[in-house]
């Protein structure tokens, strides 16, 4: 009788699993994005339904996918707003992955309101790929890995290179995060 207790709330917590993760996949997919407010509240809706339904990655295979997807996004948005520098229009960044193609820039938001701009102008190939970028109005090369800092006064946000984001150096990859200071 145990054993018929067990197995039934094993299939009940598979199916309870199920459930949300449809929930999750109706929420995220019923709605047609066409503006960028759209687009805002189903990003909202999706952060939602993972907070209220306990919703986590079960290894780093998984994060990482989920990781890229939203870099995805990101790379969507970048690619379609004008981020030359002319117009002052640029990306925000608040953490994540993102990906940013040649010639164009972000701000990151730190916690407190203190903000980066990072801009991506270049790759370069040698015995290791690294990117050009300009990193609050200064120049700096990094090799994937390498980690660029601030506030100048706490350094409790961090952007680090990642790498090309394929094998045609399309577009370079980044990680940015902020710590509680």
């Amino acid at each position: 009788m145990k054993f018929l207790k067990e197995g039934l709330g094993f299939v009940g917590g598979l199916l309870a699993a199920g459930v949300a993760g449809f929930a999750l996949f109706d929420r995220a997919t019923d709605t047609t994005v066409s503006t960028i407010d759209d687009l805002v509240a189903s990003l909202d809706s999706i952060a939602t339904s993972i907070s209220d339904q306990g919703i986590a990655p079960q290894n780093d295979e998984q994060l990482e996918k989920a990781i890229s997807a939203l870099g995805g996004v990101s790379q969507a948005l970048a690619e379609s707003a004008d981020n030359s520098g002319e117009s002052g229009s640029y990306l925000r960044v608040f953490s994540g992955v993102f990906d940013l193609p040649p010639n164009s820039a972000v701000d990151l938001d730190a916690p407190d309101g203190d903000f980066a701009s990072l801009g991506f102008h270049r790759f370069k190939s040698g015995s290791e790929t690294w990117a050009g970028v300009y990193f609050n109005g200064e120049e700096h090369n990094l090799l994937p890995g390498e980690l660029l800092r601030f506030p100048q006064e706490t350094e409790t946000c961090q952007v680090m290179y990642v790498g090309p984001t394929d094998a045609e150096a399309t577009a370079a990859r980044f990680r940015f995060r902020c710590r509680d200071s």
